[in-house]
């Protein structure tokens, strides 16, 4: 649920996850070093940045990416970015925008 008053969001739900909280979820899922995870709505990097501590390959995008050297990519529009058959995301983890959390 959001805090923000109804008719005052902000352009395409960028409300980014505190750093604390990405790594917290991140430190609780059972990854392994060298897997490879796509955060597709990566806004300013918080997820990508608590993935690469234990040692995860990640592919970073958004629709409108915050984070240098991120691409580009609509979640729902696209799928996942065309990358070689040894790099395929194992794991998906990201927050997904608030109005679309359900599509997504």
């Amino acid at each position: 649920m959001s805090s923000t008053p109804k008719g005052e969001r902000r352009l395409h739900d960028r409300y980014f996850t505190p750093g604390r909280l990405s790594g917290a979820i991140v430190n609780a899922l059972p990854l392994k070093r060298g897997v490879v995870v796509w955060e597709p709505h990566c806004g300013d990097g918080s997820f990508v940045r608590a993935l690469r501590g234990p040692g995860c390959l990640v592919i970073a995008s958004d629709v409108e990416p915050a984070l240098e050297g991120a691409s580009v990519c609509d979640f729902l529009a696209l799928g996942a970015p065309s990358t070689p058959r040894a790099a395929r995301p194992q794991w998906v983890v990201g927050n997904p925008p608030f109005a679309g959390a359900l599509a997504h």
